[in-house]
């Protein structure tokens, strides 16, 4: 057995190891506190630089004036004015219909609808032949009627004188009387007479009524299906006819309102009312018609629960002469759809203001003189179709706003594109 020699350590590496692990220490020291540091650098110089950056002031946001028309209202005596609208119905209309049968032998050539017609002329003719006949048969009944009244006044004589011979004397209105002078047989001629004659006129009458004229100056609404060579009875009907001497206006008004055009407590219009009568959609700029109020129907409108008076206008087609130096009028047509205008009872010491400019809840916006907005509470008298009538609530010269506002909150800043004098009291 061989004896391997023995190895001794070597104690030259301890002090490498040593410092080796020295240093392991102080380079994960400083892993750990070089990013510390640099973090806390980094968020002492942010800080450092907010606290000292420039700061903005803050100013108040500007107050955008809002644009608006305003107007200035005046206090006094101001006269109510009705407004409503109407429709233009005939004042007269009948169906026309003949009175006697037969064939239509003649059609005037104004027998269309539209046409127009003096009273009396003729519209259509029936077939008079078998009529003129008939007054013929008649007349000589007449005549024949006579002559045996005649025979028997001569009867009446003799017999007088031969009851005058005998004389015998017979109690006066007794029957026997009555029969030796003959008095049954005169009445009876005398009543044959009376009866040939009405046979006479009314053959004649029928004679008349072939010729079918207009009752009253008129226009034919409607022609019915009937011309030349028709046969005709009683009972048909030719055309519509509505007289042109006057048309009505029938208006629907507010129950309310009729106080204002005349309506008293004991509920009788004042008739003679004058109405402006106007058409804008036809009608030129302008133009208008005078009717007056002749009647309150006694039945409400049924879908508005609306009172409807009765306008009426003369003349309406405007065919009468007229003098060519007054302004030309606009003819009404019937079926018109029509605004009227009716002068009432004058409201003492009110404000009169545009119905639009009266607010929700009462209030006007009041252009108040430190050009701001001030909302006032008004007392509201009468209430127009495009007018109100204010009592209390506002002064005389004030300002109110016209127009819409964006902002509705008193005080917000106004501004209106031309100054307008400051004739009113500075409002509370």
């Amino acid at each position: 057995m061989s004896n391997t020699p023995h190895e001794t350590p070597d104690h030259s590496d301890r002090p490498r190891r040593k410092r080796t692990g020295i240093n392991r220490v102080l380079f994960t020291l400083l892993g750990i506190i070089l990013p510390i540091a640099v973090l806390g650098g980094g968020i002492w110089v942010c800080v450092y630089f907010i606290r000292t950056a420039p700061k903005a002031e803050q100013e108040a946001p500007l107050r955008e004036a809002q644009l608006v028309d305003v107007e200035v209202v005046r206090r006094g005596d101001h006269q109510v004015v009705v407004k409503a609208m109407g429709t233009v119905v005939p004042a007269k209309r009948i169906t026309l219909q003949p009175r006697v049968s037969g064939q239509l032998t003649e059609v005037s050539d104004k027998f269309i609808p539209g046409g127009l017609f003096d009273s009396g002329e003729t519209i259509v003719k029936v077939d008079s032949e078998d009529y003129d006949l008939v007054v013929k048969q008649q007349a000589a009944n007449v005549v024949k009627a006579k002559h045996d009244l005649k025979i028997e006044q001569g009867q009446q004589v003799i017999a007088r004188r031969e009851f005058e011979l005998i004389g015998k004397t017979t109690p006066a209105g007794s029957v026997d009387r009555d029969l030796i002078l003959r008095k049954p047989q005169l009445e009876l001629a005398n009543a044959s007479v009376k009866s040939a004659q009405a046979a006479l006129d009314k053959a004649m009458l029928d004679q008349k009524r072939t010729t079918i004229t207009a009752p009253f100056n008129a226009v034919i609404l409607d022609k019915q299906q009937v011309d030349l060579g028709s046969q005709v009875s009683p009972v048909t009907q030719i055309a519509m006819l509505a007289s042109t001497d006057e048309f009505y206006v029938l208006a629907s008004v507010p129950i309310s309102s009729l106080k204002w055009i005349g309506l008293s407590e004991s509920r009788k219009l004042l008739e003679g009312s004058e109405v402006r009568i106007f058409n804008k959609t036809s009608w030129a700029k302008g133009d208008k018609r005078i009717g007056r109020i002749v009647g309150l129907l006694s039945t409400l409108e049924t879908e508005g629960r609306l009172a409807r008076v009765l306008v009426s206008v003369k003349d309406p087609l405007c065919l009468k002469p007229r003098d060519p130096k007054l302004p030309r009028l606009p003819k009404l047509l019937v079926g018109m759809y029509v605004s009227l205008e009716a002068d009432g009872i004058e409201e003492k010491n009110v404000i009169r203001i545009k119905r639009t400019s009266l607010r929700d809840d009462n209030t006007v916006w009041v252009y108040r003189k430190d050009n701001t907005l001030g909302i006032r509470k008004v007392q509201v008298v009468r209430r127009a179709r495009d007018e109100v009538y204010i009592g209390d609530g506002l002064k005389d010269g004030e300002r109110i706003v016209t127009s819409d506002l964006a902002v509705r909150v008193s005080g917000t800043a106004l501004k209106i594109d031309a100054p307008v004098s400051q004739t009113g009291d500075e409002p509370k």
